[in-house]
């Protein structure tokens, strides 16, 4: 195995021009770590096994974690309404803040907004704080009914344990998740940070130079959501091997019990856009690559992109992290296809169009959609289906990005995004899909990668 993935491993970086990256693979007992290039390339300070890189949204499953062990003890119960853990809740809609579940918002299914991205400091009280500011946020179908990832949602969660506990969820993050499963390379807060090697986060310029990105992270505000967490391959791949193992660690510590690993890993909600998952659990989600089921996350940050996964029927994980975000979707590539099929036997399979053309009633898709951080607006541009769509960057908010796709259809109400000549084929292409209807037999939502957009309105424009 050694050889073959370490080729794959050096030709992910090769063709994307990631300045750093790690990988981390067990199978069975055995392990194999990867590391290449630069922690910081204006210092050239090497990239180590040891250095600690932003995860991003991987941090989901490590805040999904610490509430299950808070469910154990009953002091949180996945279906009482958030309002009865802190009666002073709110998002826009009333119903839905009377009844959205800590189920609800970790699994993607509270039908709530993402969220935007502003700095509430770094106090102890910024995911209060962040929370507080969500009492407008848009509700884009009733909870429990679709799926539509919410970062928000995260940090919703992870201050009701902060409620219950009256703990900051750092500490939390510590206590019951990072020290029983041994995990001493990862760290959440700067005061932490600084016992450890810490990558920064790179961008290329145009003539394929890397530059170091500042800033260097979001706020901790977001730290459920995955803000502010940092971590190296080799722990993320060990934290993997709790649900490998049924709640234990590598080191013989329970971690969680059987039953909450078996309720973290079942399916709770369907994912219409395949590219991510077909179903999202309690906190992880599943992929379905030609038969074989992998659970885990993905994640991005400012200045790291992470994936994890678990492959129960292979008794094996896979972790990485690398530091140039910008070039994911190159790198992404090779390590879901070439690399796992040189560790496993098996890669992640490409959306492609179907043998024949799927017929579509175009009217059903046409208008405007909205959410808090963009726009996308479906028309027909000769005879084909077109979206275009404007969004907020996440790093600077008054910064508006834009492309234009085709939609070729799959079956349902899914489509593959096609880029034409922009595409880059290096790179693999993604669907997106539109679910629900309104009162005029149109589609009432569109999940656009992952996020939740609503027909404007409420009718077809």
């Amino acid at each position: 195995m050694s050889a073959e993935v370490r080729e794959a491993f050096e030709k992910a970086v090769r063709v994307s021009g990631a300045v750093g990256a790690q990988l981390s693979i067990v199978r069975g007992g055995e392990t194999l770590d990867l590391v290449h290039g630069l922690a910081n390339a204006e210092l050239s300070l090497p990239m180590t096994e040891d250095t600690l890189v932003q995860c991003g949204s991987v941090t989901k499953v490590f805040n999904a974690t610490m509430i299950m062990s808070l469910v154990e003890e009953g002091k949180l119960d996945l279906d009482v309404p958030v309002k009865e853990y802190f009666p002073e809740f709110m998002v826009a809609d009333p119903k839905a803040t009377s009844t959205i579940s800590l189920r609800h918002l970790l699994t993607m299914s509270a039908g709530i907004d993402n969220g935007d991205y502003r700095d509430f400091g770094e106090g102890e009280d910024a995911i209060a704080r962040r929370v507080a500011s969500l009492r407008t946020l848009p509700q884009h179908f009733s909870p429990g009914r679709y799926f539509g990832y919410s970062n928000a949602g995260t940090d919703i969660s992870g201050h009701v344990a902060e409620r219950v506990t009256g703990t900051a969820w750092d500490q939390l993050l510590r206590k019951r998740v990072l020290q029983p499963a041994g995990l001493k390379h990862a760290a959440s807060l700067d005061r932490d940070r600084v016992f450890h090697r810490v990558s920064v986060g790179h961008a290329l310029d145009k003539n394929g130079r890397a530059q170091v990105v500042r800033p260097w992270g979001l706020t901790r505000g977001l730290g459920p959501a995955g803000g502010t967490f940092t971590i190296n391959a080799r722990d993320l791949a060990k934290f993997a091997r709790v649900f490998i193992n049924s709640g234990i660690s590598e080191s013989d510590e329970r971690v969680l019990s059987e039953t909450s690993v078996r309720t973290m890993m079942t399916p709770q909600i369907d994912v219409p856009v395949h590219y991510q998952a077909v179903s999202w659990c309690v906190g992880p989600c599943i992929q379905d690559w030609n038969g074989v089921k992998l659970w885990g996350h993905r994640g991005g940050n400012i200045s790291g992109v992470s994936y994890l996964y678990w492959i129960p029927e292979k008794n094996a994980a896979m972790a990485w992290v690398m530091n140039t975000p910008s070039v994911l979707p190159r790198f992404e590539k090779v390590i879901v296809q070439e690399v796992m099929q040189a560790a496993f036997g098996f890669e992640k399979p490409e959306i492609k169009p179907p043998a024949l053309p799927v017929k579509i009633d175009p009217r059903r898709y046409l208008g405007t959609y909205d959410a808090l951080g963009g726009r996308c607006l479906v028309d027909v541009v000769d005879a084909k289906l077109v979206m275009r769509r404007i969004w907020k960057d996440f790093v600077n908010e008054a910064v508006e990005l834009e492309e234009t796709v085709s939609l070729v259809p799959l079956g349902g109400d899914r489509f593959l995004m096609d880029r034409g000549e922009a595409a880059d084929p290096l790179a693999l292409v993604e669907d997106t899909a539109f679910v629900g209807d309104d009162s005029y037999g149109s589609a009432a939502n569109l999940i656009s990668f992952v996020f939740p957009y609503s027909r404007a309105n409420g009718r077809r424009s």
